[in-house]
């Protein structure tokens, strides 16, 4: 540590059970009761003033001891040098920031039409202005642009644009003491006319463009940029970082405004261009710094502070769906979905999680969760997955009666068959013609009706006469339109029979070989692989569509955990991959960061949770071998693509429309005789089918899809 280090508290600091607790953002640090009283010693004196050897001075304790202690507080960003303070600033405000100001879309919108401060009182002076400039042009057209066309950018308009915002030989803009800390880096998604996709860097004191990296990890930049797709569609990203070390050194603290306001000059230059050259731009300070700064690879004091996607204007802009809105609109202690929130991990992952507390039929609270590299995006699917679940155990009996007086109706058992003694171990009714029952109205692909045992297609009830089984939720999807839930619920019974038709054969699946998958997966198996878990990529044999399950395995708690997602259409194969990924890392976060080591009864689960928890715990997950012993394929299995409407005829299904128009949303039940339906529940698996290859040692503990 430095002589003239001058250190300074900037966490508080309070009497905690006879130690020290500091109180950092949602967490809090504690110190024992053993050092509480040498480091009040030393706190009282950190007052940006003293210098190191003062303070052991003052307190009375040896210089070595006091260095090192101190030094153990600036690893936890508790203590800073007082001349350094903007660091710690820098680190708070990072987006997205501990210190939220959770502002309704109506209060936003309230304050933003609301009166600016009043101009002082005095004598007002008129003007004439100047109406012939080239500049006053250039002003009108500069606008916000959020959304861009697909046409290129050639080589001498991003390099130009660069040269004119940032080229230090011209002094294109001012800097604090001629220091120049400002970095630019371009980002292209897709090869655009004259370079290629990757990551650049503009050298401003040569003016030329440095490809540095040609691997472009779309999702990661997805979540660096909080959004679903790349901003706006843009054809480059151009990023103005800082070396935020460079000026303060000369300026201090003062430092930091110097560089925060020549990024509003190079910011303003790259906007003006764009706006005479007739290209959009759009400044966005809602970058993720730390991931950002990851993805990029900067050096340890360079950060991220604005991003400008940059591009064509497509012409004309739609507003988009405000999720956050809807979500605002649909949340609290009247509405079904009581409470959402994001689910804080680290921010070294490539997602946000998120999660719902909805009410079930029996008024009892429930969890929903979902992921997505945009937060709001993460909250509004958690929400509507809430809506989901909650809608369907909203039960809708159309008739109560035996099926021997229906013209026509589903038996249950050509979707979920159980055999007598499953249904006495069960504790449900064996079905028969004769047995009364409700039934809800449904609809064959053809658009016929047909009456469907209430029992298949609600969620969760806990009571009911005669009944036959135990629902699930899957199958059931819900969308902002019909059709697309429609579609989303067949692709999830499509996903659970290949899932299902493996589990019962046994039979090792492929794996996927890393060269055939996307950079951003083949990092994440990397990332993980750091933190001794092995991930792998499976691909679930199927007719009808392309279904992959991730699979993380572990010497350490969780020993294994899965996510699986399907798709119908081959050129959403690396979609599908990425998000059977992202549950199965998302189900790894949760295990981490909220263990529940305790052992369950394989022969006692009930929910999907229960399935999953068996398998975090070694001597189950190690049955599961089977699972990663399969060849390594690099290809794709070759397999026809399926329209939605072919599927439906080729699967013989029926639709059960759950939706509520209170709600906004459709909810949707699908069902097919001609897939295998997952269980929950030791004693529920659906293994009499013709059509099925069961090995026998699959019936002797439950399968592992939580």
């Amino acid at each position: 540590m430095k002589n003239d280090f001058t250190p300074i508290l900037v966490i508080p600091a309070v009497p905690h059970e006879g130690g020290i607790r500091f109180l950092y953002c949602k967490n809090q640090i504690d110190i024992g009761p053993e050092m509480a009283e040498k480091l009040w010693k030393i706190l009282q004196f950190c007052n940006g003033y003293n210098t190191v050897e003062a303070i052991a001075e003052f307190s009375s304790l040896p210089l070595d001891e006091v260095s090192e202690i101190l030094s153990e507080l600036v690893e936890l960003e508790l203590v800073v040098d007082s001349r350094e303070q903007y660091l710690h600033f820098h680190r708070i405000r990072n987006y997205p920031t501990g210190f939220n100001r959770n502002l309704s879309q109506d209060e936003v919108a309230e304050y933003s039409a609301s009166p600016r401060k009043p101009v002082k009182s005095g004598e007002v002076l008129s003007f004439e202005k100047d109406e012939n400039t080239f500049f006053s042009g250039i002003l009108e057209k500069r606008r916000s642009c959020r959304s861009f066309s697909d046409k290129r950018l050639t080589l001498k308009q991003v390099g130009s644009l660069c040269h004119f915002a940032y080229f230090i030989k011209d002094h294109v803009v001012p800097s604090g003491g001629a220091l120049y800390p400002l970095k630019i880096y371009m980002l292209a998604e897709k090869d655009q006319d004259g370079f290629k996709a990757g990551y650049y860097e503009y050298d401003a004191e040569n003016d030329t463009l440095v490809l540095f990296n040609s691997e472009v990890d779309e999702e990661q930049l997805k979540y660096c940029f909080n959004q679903e797709e790349m901003p706006f569609g843009s054809s480059v990203q151009i990023i103005i970082a800082a070396d935020l070390k460079r000026q303060p050194f000369k300026y201090a603290n003062r430092g930091y405004t110097l560089t925060q306001v020549e990024v509003g000059h190079v910011a303003e230059n790259i906007s003006l261009y764009c706006a005479e050259q007739g290209l959009g731009a759009c400044e966005m300070g809602g970058v993720q710094d730390e991931p950002l700064k990851r993805e990029l690879e900067l050096e340890d004091d360079i950060w991220p502070i604005i991003s400008i996607p940059i591009g064509y204007p497509l012409g004309t802009e739609t507003e988009p769906f405000n999720k956050i809105r809807y979500v605002e609109e649909n949340i609290g202690d009247s509405h079904p979905v009581k409470k959402v929130w994001i689910e804080a991990f680290d921010n070294s992952g490539s997602f946000f999680g998120a999660g719902a507390i909805y009410r079930d039929e029996s008024g009892e609270e429930q969890f929903s969760g979902a992921t997505s590299t945009s937060d709001a995006n993460a909250i509004f699917k958690a929400t509507i997955e809430g809506y989901e679940r909650f809608l369907s155990g909203q039960v809708r009996s159309d008739y109560f009666g035996k099926a021997s007086d229906l013209k026509s109706w589903l038996h249950p058992y050509d979707y979920f068959p159980l055999t007598k003694e499953q249904a006495k171990k069960c504790g449900v009714s064996y079905f028969t013609k004769d047995l009364p029952i409700s039934w809800t109205l449904g609809r064959k692909f053809d658009g016929t009706e047909v009456y469907v045992p209430s029992d298949i297609v609600y969620y969760g009830q806990k009571t009911g006469k005669n009944r036959i089984y135990f629902g699930h939720s899957s199958g059931i999807a819900a969308y902002s339109n019909y059709k697309e839930a429609e579609k989303r619920a067949l692709v999830e019974l499509i996903e659970r029979d290949a899932l299902m038709r493996n589990w019962y054969s046994h039979e090792s699946p492929n794996i996927i070989a890393e060269s055939i998958l996307s950079i951003h997966t083949k990092k994440r198996i990397s990332y993980w692989q750091k933190q001794n878990r092995k991930i792998m990529i499976l691909e679930m044999p199927s007719k009808y569509g392309w279904v992959f399950e991730a699979i993380v395995v572990s010497n350490e708690y969780p020993f294994f955990v899965s996510g699986a997602a399907a798709t119908i259409e081959k050129a959403n194969i690396p979609n599908a991959i990425y998000k059977a990924l992202q549950e199965a890392e998302y189900n790894l976060l949760l295990c981490i960061n909220y263990p529940d080591n305790s052992e369950i009864d394989p022969k006692l689960v009930s929910t999907p949770t229960d399935h999953g928890k068996v398998y975090h715990m070694e001597k189950y997950a190690d049955m599961l071998s089977w699972l990663w012993n399969g060849r390594k394929t690099e290809r794709f299995a070759k397999i026809g693509e399926w329209s939605v409407e072919a599927l439906k005829r080729r699967l013989d299904v029926t639709t059960v429309d759950l939706s509520n128009p209170e709600y906004g949303l459709s909810v949707v039940r699908v069902l097919s005789p001609k897939l295998v339906q997952i269980n929950f529940g030791f004693y529920s698996a659906h293994y009499d089918r013709l059509d099925l290859t069961v090995y026998e040692k699959s019936l002797m503990m439950p399968h592992y899809f939580a």
